[in-house]
């Protein structure tokens, strides 16, 4: 054989008796120990750095570690932040809304008192038409036609609403034909 078969054979040799033997070795003890509750992986860790060379990799995975930790805990900061910005702004926005909510409601009550005074006024304005029209039926036709004729057409119009039928005709009769053109003209154009 040659001298690099034999170098070869030597390389087998210590690969296939030596290496293999002990790496089989080392993962059956590190089993059996993380079996039984010892934790291998940890104690791997603090041995590897106290040696030179491997403890600069398991402190830089240390370091990722810790500067992915700042960089989560930095992101969540950030979020609190802007959560907090978020409900101050809700917050106030709720007040303004409720501000409006209660401008509109005061706005409210005084629309439905302005509309209960104009019910009663008009209550007032119809019964005191009610009584005009009960005084021109208590007044003779010629007095009726004759005060009817001295105020305007309008208003002798509405004040003829509320005379009976009877007596309307009965006043009508006794007042100026061009007056009664006059208000049946106004009356059609109504």
């Amino acid at each position: 054989m040659s001298d690099k078969e034999r170098s070869y054979n030597k390389f087998q040799l210590f690969f296939l008796v030596i290496f293999i033997p002990i790496i089989f070795g080392l993962v059956l003890f590190g089993f059996v120990f993380s079996l039984v509750g010892f934790d291998v992986i940890g104690q791997a860790q603090k041995i590897g750095s106290t040696i030179p060379i491997v403890s600069n990799w398991v402190q830089d995975e240390d370091e990722e570690l810790e500067n992915h930790t700042t960089e989560q805990l930095e992101q969540a900061e950030a979020n609190l932040v802007e959560s907090g910005n978020e409900i101050t702004r809700l917050e106030s926005e709720l007040q303004r809304k409720e501000l409006e909510i209660l401008e509109l409601q005061d706005e409210i009550a005084d629309l439905q008192e302005e509309l209960v005074f104009q019910g009663q006024q008009e209550m007032a304005i119809q019964e005191s038409l009610e009584e005009i029209g009960k005084l021109y039926e208590l007044m003779s036709e010629e007095k009726a036609a004759n005060v009817l004729s001295q105020i305007d057409p309008d208003e002798a119009i509405l004040h003829l609403r509320y005379v009976s039928i009877e007596h309307r005709a009965a006043i009508l009769e006794e007042m100026d034909d061009t007056q009664i053109v006059e208000y049946l003209r106004r009356k059609l154009n109504e």
